[in-house]
């Protein structure tokens, strides 16, 4: 339950669903603007950094052995 109090008029009892976390959440991201600054310095960040010390993903060699691996995924 709710009180309602408009200036000048009595005070009213207004009954509010419950909401869920997501519910809430879900609202606040609707009214979330995009941070301007941010994406300006991350994009300057990005492009003027060079991107060769990062590590690429590289398949296991065919012959390599798998015994030490618990679980085996195939993707």
């Amino acid at each position: 339950m709710a009180t309602l109090s408009p200036p000048g008029a009595p005070e009213q009892q207004i009954a509010l669903p419950v909401r869920t976390l997501s519910q809430c959440l879900a609202e606040e991201l609707r009214r979330l603007y995009p941070d301007e600054a941010y994406g300006e310095v991350l994009m300057d960040a990005l492009t003027s950094t060079p991107l060769d010390w990062c590590r690429t993903h590289q398949e296991p060699a065919a012959d390599e052995d798998h015994s030490r691996y618990t679980e085996v995924f195939d993707a």
